[in-house]
C-alpha cells in the first residue's frame, strides 16, 4: 500500500483508507466535544410555551412563520439583510472548500499529500487573519469589515486562480496563494459571528441560532452544482472557482443593502453595546467587543 509521496497520504496508506480514517477520527472527536460540552450546559426556562391542545411540531412551524414575519417587519434594518447574505456568504465560504479539493487535484495535479498541506497552511494562517479581523473591525465596525472580507476574499481567490495557469511555480505559488486564502478566512468567519451577535433581537438568541445554521446550509448545493455543469461543459475549472466565488460579491452586495451599524443596533436594542463609528468617521467611547476565534 505504500505510494509515492506527493500522491497519497502521509500514513502511506491510500486515498480511500485515508478518508476512511480522517472521517473516524473526526467523528470521535467531535461527538466527545460535543457530548463534554452539552453536559456542561446550564438548564434554562423555556422562552416560550406550547399552548394547550396544539402539537408540538404545528407550533414549531408556527413559531418559524411567526418569526421570519417579524424579522421581515421589525428588524429590517439589519438582521433581515444578514439572514440574506448569510445564505450567499455560507454557501460560498462551504463550496469553496469541496470545489478546491477537485480543483487541486485534476487541474493542478496536487496528491493528497499537498492537498492536505495546502489546507493546513490556510488553517494556520487564520490565526493572523482573526487579528485582522479585529484590527479592522475597530477601525471601520462589524457590517463594513464583513462587506469588506467577503470582497478581498472573492478578489484574492479569483485571481489567484487566475495567476495560476501563468506563473511557471505553480506549486509554490499555490501555497501563496493558501496564505492569501487562510487570512481572509479568518477575517471573515469571526467578523460574520460578531455581525451576527450584535444584530439579534433580544429573548430570541437560540431561536435564531437555529435559523443560522439553516441559512448557512439552505443554498451549499448551488455553488457545486454550477462548477459541476462548467467543467461537465468542458470550461476550464478556473472559472469555475470564479463563479464560486462570485457568492460572496452576491453577500456583500445584500449586506450594502442594510443601514449605518448606530441603527442596526438601535433596531434590536443593543445601541450601548460595542466599539461603532458613526457615519462622519467618530468613535463613540463603548466597551469594545472584538471577534475572537475561527470557525
Amino acid at each position: 500500500m505504500q505510494t509515492q509521496l506527493g500522491s497519497h497520504a502521509a500514513i502511506w496508506v491510500n486515498d480511500v483508507l485515508a478518508a476512511q480514517v480522517s472521517q473516524a477520527v473526526d467523528t470521535v472527536w467531535s461527538g466527545t466535544c460535543f457530548y463534554i460540552s452539552w453536559k456542561l450546559l446550564e438548564s434554562v426556562p423555556p422562552r416560550h410555551v406550547r399552548t394547550e391542545g396544539k402539537s408540538l411540531i404545528a407550533e414549531g412551524f408556527l413559531q418559524t412563520a411567526r418569526t421570519v414575519k417579524d424579522i421581515n417587519r421589525t428588524y429590517k434594518k439589519g438582521t433581515r439583510w444578514y439572514f440574506l447574505a448569510l445564505v450567499f456568504a455560507e454557501s460560498g465560504a462551504n463550496a469553496f472548500t469541496v470545489v478546491s479539493v477537485v480543483y487541486l487535484v485534476e487541474h493542478l495535479g496536487f496528491g493528497s499529500m499537498l492537498v492536505g498541506l495546502f489546507f493546513l497552511t490556510s488553517l494556520v494562517f487564520t490565526l493572523p487573519g482573526s487579528i485582522l479581523a479585529v484590527r479592522v473591525t475597530k477601525k471601520l465596525d462589524p457590517k463594513r469589515s464583513y462587506r469588506l472580507s467577503m470582497i478581498v476574499l472573492f478578489f484574492w481567490s479569483s485571481i489567484g486562480a487566475v495567476l495560476i495557469d501563468y506563473i511557471p511555480f505553480k506549486e509554490i505559488f499555490a501555497f501563496v496563494w493558501a496564505v492569501g486564502i487562510g487570512i481572509c478566512l479568518g477575517w471573515f468567519y469571526p467578523t460574520e459571528d460578531l455581525f451576527f451577535s450584535m444584530c439579534l433581537p433580544k429573548g430570541q438568541e437560540a431561536e435564531l441560532a437555529g435559523f443560522f445554521i439553516y441559512g448557512s446550509q439552505i443554498l451549499g448545493w448551488l455553488p457545486p452544482l454550477i462548477f459541476s455543469i462548467i467543467v461537465e461543459a468542458d470550461v476550464s475549472q478556473t472559472y469555475g472557482v470564479i463563479t464560486v466565488t462570485s457568492f460572496f460579491l452576491i453577500a456583500a452586495g445584500i449586506v450594502s443593502c442594510a443601514a449605518p451599524w448606530l441603527e442596526i443596533l438601535e433596531e434590536c436594542g443593543r445601541g450601548h453595546e460595542g466599539e461603532v463609528i458613526a457615519g462622519d468617521g467618530g468613535v463613540e467611547e463603548t466597551p469594545v467587543v472584538e471577534p475572537s476565534g475561527t470557525t
